[in-house]
């Protein structure tokens, strides 16, 4: 099974595209074109939403700006056999996607407004052991002319966040322990990291934040 990033963590890189403000143009292709050849997601066609723990990835379009188009599936996660590339997420745990993701750049225009925020939010409330859902994530999926609902098994290994998040979280102190374990784990034997002189700053930050504190 590949690598993945937890839930939450991964959560935060798939506001990313989002907050560079999406293209609708396709033509131009920004950002879902960009691509790596670091990580997972070196075997994925472009720069797209990360969906976490699902082992998905998707884009936002102009036609479709309140649903999530799914862009690739990895092997061995849960969206594997589950999702196909070109299906619309268009609702999660009973509810259905209605804002759309506003597109541009500048102030009101950057964040997760619209289905980003609705699938973290069902992501998030499906991890929560003895909960509602209990470790399933139910979605709503438009694929070619019919309508599916699929669930997805994505455990409850994270839990809920607590009411002093992000002090005294277990939550929280499970995905940094997991997180600086990423990092170290990518971290070359000259101290670098793959990747390009950002990724080594940010990095080598991330690292001395949590060493500081």
């Amino acid at each position: 099974m590949k690598k993945f990033l937890p839930t939450t963590i991964a959560a935060l890189t798939a506001f990313t595209p989002a907050t560079q403000a999406v293209n609708w143009n396709e033509a131009e292709g920004s950002p879902w074109k960009l691509t790596t050849n670091q990580g997972p997601d070196a075997e994925v066609s472009g720069f797209f939403i990360n969906l976490g723990i699902t082992g998905a990835r998707a884009k936002l379009t102009e036609k479709h700006p309140e649903y999530l188009v799914i862009q690739h599936v990895f092997k061995n996660t849960p969206a594997h056999g589950k999702l196909q590339v070109g299906d619309l997420i268009v609702g999660a745990n009973g509810k259905a996607f209605t804002k759309p993701h506003i597109n541009g750049y500048g102030p009101g225009k950057f964040g997760g407004e619209g289905p980003l925020i609705a699938f973290g939010n069902a992501l998030a409330e499906s991890q929560v052991a003895g909960g509602k859902w209990n470790g399933k994530l139910s979605l709503d999926i438009k694929r070619d002319s019919e309508k599916i609902t699929t669930s997805l098994d994505i455990g409850t290994k994270y839990g809920d966040f607590s009411e002093t998040y992000p002090s005294q979280c277990d939550k929280t102190d499970l995905i940094l322990k997991e997180l600086l374990k990423y990092i170290a784990s990518r971290q070359n034997n000259n101290g670098s990291f793959p990747g390009g002189s950002h990724v080594g700053i940010f990095s080598g930050l991330a690292l001395l934040a949590i060493r500081v504190n």
